[in-house]
């Protein structure tokens, strides 16, 4: 049987797919795409979701203007315009000058590539026993491929079919169809073949060594490697990024400091870690009363750093930050992003700068006081995981580990 056959949905995908996702990618927008292949928004958006599905991969996330290439989507946009060419070619090989009747094409990569198999194996009988699929089915999806195509790929002799001259035409074409969708879909097959070698979790990097976060995943990697043979790989990363990954099938669970909107995955809260104020100041003390006019006067005052928009901790505090200043807080602050606590208490100490961090943050220099936020103001922690068989799966073994699978 050859490599591609019995691969899952990704070698099912219509070509009509692969076209209106590179119009998306060259246009920049599903809107767009539309607009300039005359297919509905909702049929460009499913195309989309399809061809993300099929090749697990995230090529797309929506940016403030609209959606933006991921790095993986930017890899394979050379592919989808190379595929893109040969599906061109295939049609016109076959008379067909009407590029927007292509998009009503229901033409899948499964029948093309079954029918060079056809030519490289000598006759459908061959095909179908070397695909380990019955001779009748092989022969219906080739009588639909030539009905789609609009051509006449085979002519049926008394000793069997071979390729007619319009077959023999689009060949070299679906030959370079296959290998270059074979060359994207590598992305989704070494996926697969890792996610058989060991289990990945992200999680957002620990304030401190003894900060909430740095115990539990101390507690899931120790407990791991005592309860389960198969590895566990563990990596950092910005809530974003690894919500981003989550969805990508780079991991299979994520430890989150934000909220997950998002129906195809599941979370479960797993603490909350309070917040404070980091400034320097002169006083010797401190009430209760004056905090938030205190707090106010040095973010005024001073450069504020905080996390980028990533993190969920840079929400938060941008919450709070509208709450203490109002609507257009931004435009009353100096901010420099920094997605690193340690620069920032280097800032906050050595420079003089103001901070909104986790509470757990230590810094003894007498110059800094720590102002605690109210507790509307805290952070979730959340343990996030795809809603299939394997993030469920995933999301037991580790709610197990915690003791919180009731």
């Amino acid at each position: 049987m050859p490599e591609w056959e019995g691969q899952d949905e990704a070698w099912a995908v219509k070509v009509s797919t692969i076209l209106l996702c590179d119009q998306v990618v060259r246009l920049g927008g599903i809107h767009l795409a539309s607009k300039a292949t005359g297919i509905p928004v909702s049929t460009v958006s499913d195309a989309v979701s399809r061809l993300e599905t099929a090749l697990s991969v995230k090529l797309f996330v929506q940016g403030a203007k609209g959606l933006i290439l991921t790095a993986e989507g930017g890899r394979l946009s050379p592919y989808l315009a190379q595929a893109t060419h040969e599906i061109f070619a295939i049609h016109g090989a076959c008379g067909d000058d009407h590029a927007n009747d292509i998009y009503q094409r229901s033409v899948s990569l499964i029948a093309l590539f079954r029918f060079v198999d056809i030519l490289e194996s000598g006759s459908i009988r061959k095909s179908a026993l070397r695909l380990q699929i019955g001779q009748p089915q092989l022969t219906r999806m080739m009588v639909m491929l030539e009905e789609n195509l609009g051509v006449q790929l085979f002519e049926r002799t008394r000793s069997g079919s071979r390729a007619s001259p319009e077959g023999l035409r689009v060949s070299p074409h679906v030959h370079k169809l296959r290998d270059i969708w074979a060359a994207l879909d590598s992305t989704s097959a070494l996926r697969f073949k890792r996610h058989l070698r060991h289990w990945s979790f992200g999680g957002i990097p620990p304030a401190t060594t003894d900060s909430p976060t740095a115990i539990i995943l101390a507690r899931i990697a120790a407990n791991w490697a005592r309860r389960f043979d198969t590895p566990l790989l563990m990596q950092p990363g910005l809530a974003d990024s690894l919500l981003e990954g989550l969805e990508q099938q780079r991991y299979d669970a994520v430890l989150v400091d934000m909220p997950v909107n998002n129906s195809r995955l599941r979370s479960r809260e797993v603490l909350r870690s309070h917040l404070s104020c980091f400034l320097q100041h002169e006083a010797p003390e401190l009430t209760d009363a004056g905090s938030s006019s205190q707090m106010r006067e040095a973010i005024l005052k001073h450069p504020l750093v905080l996390p980028s928009r990533a993190s969920g901790l840079r929400q938060t505090a941008e919450s709070f930050l509208e709450h203490l200043l109002g609507p257009t807080w931004l435009s009353k602050v100096q901010l420099i992003e920094i997605d690193s606590i340690p620069v920032a208490v280097q800032l906050i100490v050595g420079h003089g700068y103001c901070s909104i961090l986790p509470s757990g943050v230590g810094i003894t220099s007498p110059k800094v006081t720590k102002i605690p936020l109210p507790m509307t103001f805290s952070v979730p922690l959340l343990l996030a995981w795809r809603a299939d068989d394997r993030g469920t799966d995933m999301a037991q073994r580790v709610l197990q580990l915690l003791d919180m699978t009731n």
